[in-house]
């Protein structure tokens, strides 16, 4: 059986179907919104709360901030690590630049500097070999361990970090 429905003009279709009375249906028995059945109506009122809406629930709160949480719980240990790479990175070339004044200083007077602080010259900076001391990026102070050179001359051959933490590719800092 089927219900009325618009008339194409066909004797068989209205045989088989049945016809209903109109119903007039006011404004004020629909509502606000012109819905035919029920779950028309629900939706509607669905998507009118969503556009209503001016915040967020506890639970999407909630789920945001575990999403963070994970997030920031995976870069942390990367972070650090990177820390420290680049702390050995400056130490690293920190030793060389010492190093280098070191050998500079020994190929102009034919003898090592008596210590570190021989190779800045504070009253003709252009005779200087470093301009200052670099600070060791692990101990934050300027307090290198040096290397005497065997003989009568002495004097710094070497400087080493005077931190006794273990590096990356576990070595000690002291020993680089």
């Amino acid at each position: 059986m089927r219900f009325a429905g618009p008339s194409h003009g066909s004797e068989e279709r209205s045989r088989d179907m049945v016809k209903l009375p109109r119903l007039k249906i006011s404004q004020s028995d629909v509502g606000p919104q012109d819905c035919t059945t029920r779950s028309h109506q629900n939706a509607r009122n669905v998507t009118t709360r969503l556009r209503e809406r001016k915040g967020f629930t506890l639970l999407e709160l909630m789920i945001v901030l575990a999403i963070m949480g994970v997030l920031v719980s995976i870069a942390t240990p990367n972070l650090k690590i990177s820390i420290v790479r680049a702390r050995e990175a400056v130490l690293r070339e920190d030793l060389f630049q010492i190093r280098e004044a070191i050998d500079q200083y020994y190929a102009d007077n034919d003898k090592y500097p008596p210590t570190l602080q021989d190779l800045i010259n504070p009253q003709e900076k252009t005779k200087s070999y470093l301009r200052d001391l670099p600070k060791d990026p692990f101990t934050g102070a300027s307090d290198w361990i040096t290397v005497t050179a065997e003989g009568e001359d002495g004097g710094v051959f070497d400087a080493h970090s005077a931190s006794p933490l273990i590096a990356i590719d576990g070595t000690t800092y002291n020993s680089w």
